[in-house]
């Protein structure tokens, strides 16, 4: 139970963050291309970087660990999970798999954005 507590403090954190870092930046930019997810997604992929370093320098808890890299930047962006997740595939070696989630998680990814807004016309 105390682990949840961490998830959901992290993750009520991370999505008032990114609501309010979204709607700054393109309230800045006045434009309509999607700076404002560009941006949480490349500052969550920073922060969980560096949090990652630090995690690995200095033994942190396994509820620190929910709160940071689940809660707090999983609700923040899930962008920063999955080049985290990259990145630890490609640190281990693993090219082939690491490409390969790459190129499926973007590819079935937009496919699957595709697929769930056309049938969203049949209940419209």
């Amino acid at each position: 139970m105390n682990s949840l507590l961490y998830l959901v403090a992290g993750g009520i954190i991370g999505t008032i963050g990114r609501y309010y870092s979204v709607a700054a930046v393109q309230r800045l930019m006045a434009v309509e291309y999607p700076y404002g997810t560009l941006f949480v997604n490349m500052l969550g992929s920073l922060l969980i970087g560096f949090a990652l370093g630090l995690a690995e320098s200095y033994e942190i808890g396994v509820q620190w660990r929910v709160f940071l890299f689940i809660g707090l930047f999983g609700s923040f962006t899930t962008f920063s999970s999955f080049t985290m997740q990259s990145m630890n595939l490609m640190r281990a070696g693993e090219w082939s798999s690491a490409l390969s989630y790459i190129l499926i998680s973007n590819v079935l990814g937009l496919l699957f954005v595709y697929g769930g807004h056309s049938a969203s016309r049949f209940f419209a």
